[in-house]
């Protein structure tokens, strides 16, 4: 079991960071008034002269976003742990009670 954890984990380290890279895109292009959301934010930015653009965003927001990738996928088998603890804690639990009551019966 802990093997498949260890891999799974591996697999996670990519898909947390696409998780709120898609997040992030969804904010940008919710559309609740015309412009969008993420629009709104660019022009209240771009009203300071001195904001460095990159691709058209703030190199704040891509060098922030960059940070947060790297963290989530990071610290993915801390968060895949977490969120295993959380959804399945009962059942894995109940698991190592059952395995550790068939080693004693066995011996």
């Amino acid at each position: 079991m802990e093997k498949f954890i260890a891999e799974y984990a591996r697999i996670y380290r990519f898909l947390y960071p696409l998780i709120f890279l898609f997040f992030t895109l969804g904010i940008f292009s919710i559309e609740i008034n015309k412009p969008s959301l993420g629009e709104k934010l660019i022009q209240r930015i771009m009203e300071n002269p001195e904001t460095l653009l990159v691709g058209g965003l703030p190199i704040l927001w891509i060098s922030a976003a960059v940070i947060i990738l790297g963290a989530t996928s990071y610290f993915s088998g801390i968060l895949y742990k977490f969120d295993l603890k959380i959804i399945y804690g009962p059942v894995l639990n109940k698991i190592d009670e059952l395995i550790s009551d068939m080693e004693e019966l066995r011996h």
